[in-house]
């Protein structure tokens, strides 16, 4: 295991495990040059020295002997720590990637100091620091974005190796191109055409454009930084997927990862926006699962909270038709816009939010002796069938049992129905 110290302007020292592997340090394009620059195979802007790099203002110190990033591709992650100014607020910069050398690859990517912008040519994943779980560390590429910190990917992100398939603590296996971690934010800007699934262990991803993300992968919203050493270990970090407003299309949507009482949350932002889960969602548990560090200190059924959702304007749609997602997995949706409300699914897809109200009777057939009605419902919530001969009767009969609702819709058969004509009313029950 290589233990790396990094001394940081104004934060506490930070210390990293990367399996054995090394790390390669942004380094500025001289050493009092300014903090952005280019990123290409020949510039002399890397070091491997932490010192020179970490928690560094603006323009330097930097490396005096600094390397080119050839003697780090494909072994290396990469590491951003300037842009720190000297009143201790972190100063935005730029690095844009050149593939006129060759092209340019990376393992994991770490932000510790920011705003970072990576903009340009096409950047590639070329290698996985981490292969294998152990004891101490989950597997797979990470982008690690510390805490308040902010990493803006303005280009496309490819992967010439995995997708890594990651087995979790329930045995189920998934192709997944790489995990957000740490409790900074990274938003997603160029149009990507990396292949497999994106997690989320902790802080906020987000898109700052339409269908960023290939239309191929799943989300996984998860819990837990575990993937590198000791102290990128951050547990109970609820994941964050945000939208910004913009369209975007994934397979699947998978909640996974340790302790149920953590939320997982899809934040819509601005309301505005349509965000798609074509393949079968339904499929998947949405139940804890172990991390290979941390266990599962709560494990049970996990919550999808939905957040700036606005009826009428924001589109949730899984699938094409009500087999979407399960009644279980309705319920374990709440919109915090609409007091938490659970969700209820469309003959189309849509998920709504599933407001408590006044139920619609959706059919009355009657056959024989016998009427069926059917309603619309909350999962889980308890109604009543009321009927009268006549609306000017003074009072109306209650109808038993009560029934409870196990999906979106509810029905009752009265088959008690011998005379000409009935009345009936359905009430939702405190």
């Amino acid at each position: 295991m290589k233990i790396m110290f990094r001394p940081l302007i104004g934060l506490s020292v930070v210390f990293l495990t990367l399996n054995a592997h090394a790390v390669a340090y942004w380094n500025c394009s001289s050493p009092t040059g300014p903090a952005s620059g280019t990123w290409n195979q020949t510039n002399l802007t890397w070091t491997d020295n932490a010192t020179y790099a970490i928690g560094a203002p603006e323009g330097g110190p930097t490396d005096p002997e600094p390397k080119s990033w050839s003697a780090f591709q494909g072994t290396d992650a990469s590491a951003f720590g300037l842009g720190q100014a000297q009143n201790g607020i972190p100063g935005p910069y730029t690095i844009t990637v050149d593939n006129s050398a060759g092209q340019v690859g990376t393992g994991d990517i770490l932000v510790y100091t920011g705003p970072l912008t990576l903009t340009g040519e096409t950047l590639d994943i070329v290698n996985i620091l981490n292969g294998s779980p152990s004891a101490s560390s989950d597997a797979g590429m990470v982008f690690i974005i510390h805490t308040d910190q902010i990493a803006y990917l303005n280009l496309n992100l490819t992967n010439s190796v995995g997708p890594y398939s990651h087995a979790n603590g329930a045995g189920e296996i998934r192709p997944v191109f790489g995990n957000k971690e740490g409790l900074g934010a990274l938003y997603l800007g160029g149009t990507n055409t990396f292949i497999g699934d994106i997690g989320v262990k902790s802080g906020i991803l987000g898109i700052t454009t339409d269908q960023s993300i290939p239309s191929g992968s799943s989300l996984i919203l998860l819990n837990g930084s575990d993937i590198g050493g000791g102290a990128d270990h951050e547990e109970d970090t609820p994941p964050v997927f945000h939208t910004g407003g913009h369209n975007q299309t994934f397979d699947q949507l998978v909640l996974d990862g340790p302790n149920s009482l953590i939320p997982r949350t899809i934040d819509f932002g601005n309301g505005q926006g349509s965000l798609v889960f074509a393949g079968n969602s339904s499929t998947n548990s949405w139940n804890s699962s172990e991390s290979p560090v941390y266990g599962d200190s709560n494990p049970g059924p996990l919550t999808l909270v939905i957040t700036n959702f606005v009826v009428g304007t924001t589109k949730l749609r899984f699938g094409t038709d009500a087999n979407g997602l399960t009644s279980a997995q309705l319920a374990q949706i709440q919109f915090a816009n609409y007091n938490n409300a659970p969700g209820k699914i469309d003959a189309s897809g849509y998920v709504t939010p599933a407001t408590p109200g006044l139920p619609v009777i959706t059919s009355v057939t009657k056959a024989n002796n016998s009427v069926t009605l059917v309603w619309e419902a909350v999962n889980g919530k308890t109604y009543r069938v009321d009927y009268k001969l006549n609306l000017s009767d003074a009072t109306w009969t209650a109808l038993t049992p009560d029934v409870t609702a196990s999906g979106n819709t509810a029905n009752y058969v009265d088959s008690t129905a011998t005379t000409v004509q009935r009345f009936y009313r359905v009430g939702q029950l405190p």
